[in-house]
């Protein structure tokens, strides 16, 4: 399975268009093919099982057809000049594509940003045969008064630059509307929305009115000259989680102002009423209260084993503000009444309609435990609800989603596993690679155990035919912790053992130490798998592997650090030696970040360790 392994991934250019790829066949050598990759997705169906526990279904493939009739008539628009963009337009995209720019653009960027000014601006005989399907509320939402606005994904791996991508496509329309407010293909209202307070800090350098320290400077995504027309426009980056609505008192008192809403929800009952990411908590005297006032109508209780109250799901009747004092909190300040408004979804994968409340069987698969599925069904319903709101009152000109997964996950009927329909550009992880973006992926190709597919290959797998009947129980396996200690001593015995033998031959020369990373979706649950004792109870086998693997277990969520080393958004390619290991192209995430700095501490071990040993 491993003896066919490509040795030199990076092919082509991160500055111009990928023209080669590698096409892999399983069980036979890589071949070299002389053109573009085709824009393609893996479908499995949902909760299917592999028939060959060594072997893992990739699923069927499956080419997103739209983005390739995109790729192609886009390519004879720009061989034909461009035809039908503005004046502004064409001034933007000469200045990106210059020649001597000190921070050159990624052609994924380049190429994505022109994809949707391509969608908008081109002549209409080079849109010909290229519709969009639409994100269309359901029935009962219609009903309502909720309708469809327009929605355009760019698919971009992680690495390749979504935040500039945001930065080029917000100038473009601002700096057009403010040329020709009559046009209202363009916006000079820009509402940025994103999934946590990290990023939310980070994308504040998409705000025109930070001047020279915006990114329309930093990354010369601008000309200077224009910076004046671009402060015209408004910019706000916010959270998802403004846009659930509140109540006038507060989530602890019961008071019957605002409007009535009636829901069926899950409440957690928690030492004091509060919301956390999405999900509602109660003390048992508020729970009691609101029963009693007939605000809640009890569905079904969860009780733990001592009987105590965990959970209820229930129905019910909560006052909340109205649309016009909800409008005024979101974005009243910064944007006063301006509508047509352009909005851009970062991290847009969370943010889809749901259109089934039954959870789906393959759920659990998906999201490992009930409370984080519904969280993040909750997530995608406020998201989209909110936007639902703002279309309503204020228009949307345009909805541009970003996201390296675009991906539906659950309850939406047979679109789960499948890309948003919508999406229009794709640079994948795999061309990102081959371009020299993004760092290359090793995957474990042996153990201590001798056997044909390692253990940590695919940890479940290997875990699974060893549970006993206590620890697989029904619908939800919950292995005990020592299962995960087995799994990690196999990778320390073979890395150890490598160290070892540095070691004993008096090498002094070793500048890297090996590392193992154990991952967790919560902090309480990293500690609790992996953060005490210790499989190992040889006290000179434990002493040679502390000095020749450090082992480190952080919390991983999707919230991108912001990065000021010096490489940071140089591809790995054109890097210098000593960055090519250590930088991130583009941008760093929290886990590499907690990650690097438990490698030098790594490193600094091995150090002290080596610095004992003779100098042969």
């Amino acid at each position: 399975m491993f003896d066919f392994q490509v040795t030199t991934p990076i092919l082509n250019s991160p500055y111009e268009a990928p023209n080669r790829h590698w096409k892999i066949h399983e069980d036979q050598p890589a071949e070299l093919v002389e053109a573009r990759r085709k824009p393609v997705y893996f479908y499995r169906f949902p909760g299917k099982e592999t028939a060959n526990a060594e072997r893992e279904d990739r699923g069927i493939q499956v080419e997103l057809l739209l983005v390739s009739i995109i790729r192609r008539q886009m390519q004879a628009w720009r061989d034909a000049g461009y035809p039908g963009a503005s004046a502004t337009t064409l001034d933007l995209l000469r200045h990106w594509s210059r020649d001597g720019r000190f921070t050159p653009l990624f052609y994924a960027q380049r190429e994505a940003a022109e994809t949707i000014i391509f969608l908008t601006e081109a002549r209409a005989d080079f849109l010909q045969g290229i519709d969009v399907p639409l994100d269309e509320p359901s029935d009962t939402a219609k009903a309502e008064g909720v309708r469809a606005f327009k929605r355009l994904a760019c698919k971009m791996a992680t690495g390749t630059g979504k935040t500039t991508v945001m930065g080029m496509l917000a100038a473009w329309s601002i700096l057009n509307k403010v040329a020709n407010g009559g046009d209202r293909r363009f916006s000079d209202a820009v509402l940025i929305v994103c999934p946590n307070v990290t990023i939310r800090t980070r994308l504040a350098e998409l705000d025109p009115m930070a001047g020279e320290a915006s990114l329309y400077r930093t990354r010369d995504l601008v000309p200077a000259r224009l910076m004046p027309e671009l402060k015209l426009g408004r910019v706000m980056v916010t959270n998802w989680h403004v846009f659930e609505k509140q109540s006038p008192q507060g989530s602890s008192r019961v008071v019957k102002t605002g409007v009535a809403q009636t829901r069926q929800e899950t409440i957690r009952i928690a030492e004091k009423s509060t919301t956390a990411r999405g999900s509602r908590y109660l003390s048992l005297a508020d729970y009691e209260r609101q029963c009693m006032l007939g605000l809640i109508e009890t569905i079904k209780e969860h009780r733990d084993n001592d009987g105590h109250l965990e959970k209820v799901d229930v129905r019910a009747t909560r006052y909340v503000e109205s649309d016009t004092r909800w409008l005024k909190r979101v974005l009243g300040a910064a944007f006063g009444g301006k509508q047509n408004v352009l909005v851009l979804n970062d991290e847009a994968h969370h943010a889809y309609r749901i259109r089934s409340e039954v959870p789906d069987e393959a759920e659990l698969d998906v999201f490992g435990e009930d409370e984080e599925a519904e969280a993040y069904f909750k997530e995608a319903t406020v998201w989209v609800d909110g936007l639902d709101r703002v279309h309503k009152h204020r228009g949307i000109n345009v909805c541009l989603d970003f996201s390296a997964t675009p991906y539906f996950l659950g309850r939406v009927s047979n679109m789960a596993n499948r890309p948003f329909p919508w999406v229009v550009s794709d640079f994948s992880l795999t061309e990102a690679i081959e371009s020299g973006l993004t760092k290359i992926p090793q995957l474990a190709v042996r153990d201590s155990s001798g056997a044909s597919i390692p253990g940590n290959f695919n940890i479940w797998r290997w875990i699974l035919p060893q549970l006993n009947p206590s620890e697989r129980g029904g619908k939800k396996p919950r292995p005990s912790r020592k299962r995960f200690f087995a799994m990690r001593t196999r990778p320390s015995q073979c890395w150890a053992d490598c160290g070892a033998t540095r070691l004993h031959a008096g090498r002094r020369t070793a500048k890297t130490g090996h590392r193992y990373s154990s991952s967790c979706a919560k902090t309480p649950k990293s500690r609790r798998w992996f953060s005490s004792g210790s499989p190992t109870t040889n006290r000179r086998t434990a002493s040679r592997r502390r000095a020749c693997l450090n082992w480190s277990t952080v919390m991983v969520k999707s919230t991108p650090f912001a990065s000021t080393a010096k490489w940071s958004k140089t591809p790995i390619a054109d890097r210098p030696k000593a960055t090519r290991i250590a930088g991130c192209a583009s941008r760093w995430t929290q886990w590499a970040s907690a990650i690097g700095r438990a490698t030098r501490r790594a490193c600094r071990s091995i150090r002290r360790a080596l610095r004992t040993l003779p100098k042969n």
